[in-house]
């Protein structure tokens, strides 16, 4: 499995008891404030200590390791949703460039060099300068070479943490967007995505997660694992991180 992408993901289902569904939109205003606009669905199941796990005080408590400013807006229950709870937060950002944060759900204290950075310049047309953090750590060392009973244990794991969980990170300009390079670009030109790792719909496809969980076979390093799934035909509709180091957007 890659260390970044999945390690991280079993941390959160761990914690947060698996099949994590989250999607993160950013909207940013021409005067570089925004707001993060956030739905999440987890399992319905209580912590050991009776006490939900996510509410409104958890999500109040998050905004304070958002960066400067940043405050809860609204806490909103979803309906229920495949068995699990859901809910809506929204927070005001008052600056867009002091936001700190990470794509993958946070499982304590950020590590800085985990988290993407924003520098945001309103003239001559609003720009934003996104700076993405490494995918993963590039040891110098030969690929795994698993036993049947390895790669039979990640299969299983996999589709374990696997179902239902989606993560998405969208960074949407009020506004349309005039140039970008960035890779993942909405057809209506009014949104970036910087993330987009649907994991439930690799795991649905038994001949798609045996072509994921080969990867670690195939390539020793991260961002080789990640890079070839990401351009595969078919792993590429379901994983798609940003690959470039700096993204530009401006709108208007």
């Amino acid at each position: 499995m890659f260390k970044t992408l999945c390690s991280l993901l079993i941390a959160a289902a761990l914690v947060l008891g698996g099949c994590l569904e989250i999607k993160t939109v950013l909207v940013v205003q021409k005067d570089g404030s925004g707001t993060i606009e956030q739905t999440m669905y987890m399992p319905a199941e209580k912590s050991a200590d009776a006490k939900p796990k996510f509410d409104r005080d958890k999500a109040q408590a998050a905004a304070a390791g958002m960066g400067a400013g940043v405050v809860l807006k609204s806490f909103e229950p979803l309906p229920d949703k495949d068995g699990r709870v859901g809910f809506k937060m929204v927070y005001a950002v008052p600056d867009v460039s002091a936001l700190t944060f990470t794509l993958m759900p946070s499982m304590g204290k950020q590590d800085e060099k985990d988290q993407v950075k924003i520098a945001f310049s309103k003239s001559p047309k609003p720009r934003l300068m996104i700076t993405m953090p490494p995918l993963g750590k590039d040891e110098d060392k030969p690929a795994k070479v698993r036993t049947p009973e390895q790669k039979e244990q990640s299969l299983k794991m996999l589709q374990a943490i696997g179902k239902n969980m989606h993560l998405q990170f969208i960074i949407k300009p009020a506004g349309t967007i005039a140039k970008t390079d960035a890779t993942y670009v909405s057809q209506a030109k009014d949104a970036v995505t910087l993330l987009n790792y649907n994991l439930n719909a690799v795991v649905q496809d038994a001949a798609l997660l045996k072509k994921f969980a080969d990867l670690e076979d195939k390539f020793a390093k991260d961002t080789d694992r990640i890079k070839a799934a990401r351009e595969d035909a078919e792993l590429g509709k379901y994983v798609q991180v940003e690959p470039k180091k700096t993204v530009e957007i401006v709108f208007e």
